[in-house]
């Protein structure tokens, strides 16, 4: 502090030599001149004290209920991805890594992948095979369904000849009958041979649309175990059954598989690498942790007597180390707010966007949940821009015609909530006041007018008459 205000003394001796204590007293032709409230702030002290601004603003003053509490990422958007057998697992990413989704994290050599190809490859010659037995057993059900008309027609051309046969017989013992009695008899065979032929035909259509159904169901259940097996390796590889399927340098893609491929399951930052390159792992191991921390979640507690001023959707103030010191608007969730029976307090909770991930996760935050708001607009600046000297209070305006000058402008205070205070009178909407550096100007004592006197609006000061 004493080598700051040595350095800003410096830059200002030239205005305040004739005003040191223990030194000459000035005339009363100098006095009136050299008093006034500007200071000079140039670049060199701006960088030396560390100076910065803020801007005023006119609006109306919020009341809020402070709450500490935490920014975290969401259960949802945490991933843990695990090795799916048993295997040799080699990394492919490091901690701190930003990965997008489907980005390989680690690859991992196991016997499980082979025991799925086998159970694959069964299953696919099954269907084959099924496949082949239904189509050869539905070209004899077509030769049978062919055989079996031919057996009905001959069997109706044997019976109309029959019939002819009968009619021609006399009907008493006419010894001069052109049909003989055996001829009648062979007819009558060959009306009979012929429908034993047409009911084996139709036995044996029958027997061959039994089995052609129940060749169909053979299909039908290898392709079920096929898909089942895909799907198995689906799961195991992360792999989609199309992609699964699709045919690489003339093979489907299953059948050329040499290792698992471990993806990402969603875009995020690399947390943590539980595995070292090579090692020996079980089923289910940890191997990378992924969390996507672009949108955090503020959680904090409350009294339950708290319940009765909180609304879902009201406006919450978000200050965290994480934000450069710069306060964050976001709303409460719209559910109502998690009562915890252990601490009989309320939780709630809030979205913060954190798209450059420059809040870690887990990091400190307070809450400003606003419960109401001033009936009336007033000049608002940030608290820590005001400091009192004795009774007064006072903010370092930045003059607006020069940004090198600071004008000490002593200011009527309204009420003060969350980190802002209402300004009734001294400052406008749209004045830039010092922040970082007030209290190292307030101790220079610089722009302070004795007494018996006023300043006007250019900044002299006049002795009262």
């Amino acid at each position: 502090m004493r080598t700051i205000s040595l350095a800003l003394w410096a830059v200002l001796l030239p205005i305040v030599s004739g005003c040191q204590p223990n030194e000459i007293e000035p005339n009363e032709s100098t006095t009136a001149a050299e008093v006034t409230n500007r200071i000079p702030i140039p670049l060199e002290v701006v960088s030396n004290i560390g100076i910065t601004f803020e801007k005023a603003e006119r609006g109306k003053l919020g009341r809020w209920l402070r709450v500490p509490g935490r920014l975290e990422v969401p259960h949802d958007r945490r991933w843990t991805v695990r090795a799916p057998a048993l295997g040799r697992v080699h990394p492919r990413v490091r901690v701190g890594d930003v990965v997008e989704k489907g980005r390989v994290l680690a690859v991992l050599e196991s016997p499980a992948l082979l025991e799925e190809r086998r159970k694959i490859l069964i299953a696919a010659n099954a269907v084959k095979n099924a496949e082949a037995e239904a189509q050869a057993a539905a070209a004899r059900l077509t030769e049978a369904e062919s055989l079996l008309t031919h057996a009905v027609e001959f069997e109706s051309k044997c019976l109309q000849r029959r019939t002819r046969m009968v009619e021609l017989l006399p009907t008493g013992s006419d010894s001069g009958s052109m049909l003989s009695s055996k001829e009648l008899i062979d007819a009558e065979q060959t009306l009979v041979d012929a429908r034993s032929r047409s009911l084996e035909t139709a036995v044996l259509r029958d027997d061959l649309k039994k089995r052609s159904r129940r060749l169909r169901l053979e299909i039908d259940h290898a392709r079920i175990e096929l898909d089942q097996q895909l799907t198995s390796l689906s799961v195991l590889t992360g792999q989609s059954l199309e992609g699964l399927r699709s045919v690489v340098d003339g093979a489907p893609l299953w059948q050329t598989l040499s290792e698992l491929e471990l993806r990402a399951p969603s875009g995020g930052m690399v947390m943590a690498v539980a595995v070292s390159d090579g090692e020996h792992v079980p089923e289910a191991t940890p191997i990378v942790s992924v969390s996507n921390a672009s949108t955090l979640a503020f959680t904090g507690f409350l009294p339950e007597s708290d319940l009765d001023r909180l609304s879902p959707g009201a406006f919450v103030r978000l200050e965290s180390a994480g934000m450069g010191g710069k306060p964050v608007l976001t709303k409460l969730w719209d559910s109502p707010p998690t009562f915890d029976e252990a601490s009989r307090t309320l939780r709630i909770r809030a979205w913060v966007a954190n798209p450059s991930l420059g809040i870690p996760d887990g990091t400190s935050a307070t809450a400003y949940v606003q419960v109401s708001e001033s009936e009336k607009e007033e000049v608002l600046v940030p608290e820590a821009c005001v400091v009192f000297d004795g009774l007064e209070a006072v903010v370092f305006r930045r003059d607006s015609a020069d940004p090198d000058v600071a004008v000490r402008t002593p200011v009527e205070l309204g009420e003060r909530s969350a980190g802002l205070v209402e300004v009734l009178a001294g400052v406008l909407d749209g004045d830039e006041v010092v922040r970082d550096g007030v209290h190292q100007l307030k101790q220079t004592g610089l722009g302070k007018p004795p007494e018996g006197g006023h300043l006007h609006a250019d900044g002299t000061w006049h002795e009262e008459d």
